[in-house]
């Protein structure tokens, strides 16, 4: 299984976010998308998915079973709906409801079947991301696309997110993330830091080094002098 994206280009109108961008991902690996607020990480993830157009070049995945989380704050939380429900609602993605996977089976891999019952307004903000995950799970996808699902996370729970990517990637799934934090890249085996103006691919510690008041960049620097 791959995907491999070829010159890709993406922006609005007439501006370019990026061009010129190749990378090739095979299964079992992971890919951190990195960038500061506005430089088009959320677009950039929304191309690979198939739902936003790529303004040149191509992506090509070798897999129809792809799945891809918004940031969790789009997803409406006060619908007074289960957990398992929640998750249950995945298998819409499918033409085949026999390729599913069981709901109960998504949220055992999670670690919330505890949970099931529960309305997902009760959840916290980490296990809100779990039962998302959950939901994704049960489509039984070979590619993982999420958009920074650590946002608002505190640390142990995001703690607890990373190693269910580890766990997934060693199931031989593809993992793309975006991630507004670059400490919580590690263990990532690709890289690609996005400007707003450029997009580089690293296949080692990434080095974007710059300040950002919108996210942990300042800190980082700062602690390094």
């Amino acid at each position: 299984m791959e995907l491999v994206i070829e010159n890709l280009a993406i922006g609005f109108g007439e501006t370019n976010l990026f061009a010129g961008l190749d990378a090739n991902l095979k299964s079992g690996e992971s890919l951190a998308v990195l960038g500061c607020n506005g430089t088009g990480k959320s677009t950039f993830l929304r191309a690979l998915a198939g739902l936003n157009t790529a303004k040149q070049g191509r992506i090509l995945v070798s897999s129809n079973r792809l799945c891809f989380l918004p940031q969790t704050f789009e997803i409406n939380k006060e619908i007074p709906i289960s957990v398992i429900d929640f998750v249950e609602l995945g298998t819409l993605a499918l033409e085949n409801t026999k390729e599913a996977v069981q709901a109960t089976t998504a949220l055992a891999l999670v670690g919330i079947a505890p949970l099931a019952k529960k309305l997902i307004g009760q959840l916290s903000a980490g296990q809100f991301v779990k039962a998302c995950l959950a939901r994704n799970l049960v489509s039984n996808p070979d590619i993982l696309i999420l958009d920074e699902p650590f946002a608002s996370l505190d640390a142990t729970s995001a703690q607890e997110i990373l190693q269910l990517l580890e766990n997934l990637k060693a199931l031989g799934k593809i993992i793309v993330v975006s991630i507004h934090d670059e400490r919580l890249s590690i263990g990532f085996d690709h890289f690609v830091t996005l400007s707003g103006s450029q997009a580089k691919w690293e296949y080692k510690k990434p080095t974007h080094k710059h300040e950002c008041e919108l996210h942990d960049c300042k800190a980082e620097i700062e602690q390094a002098a």
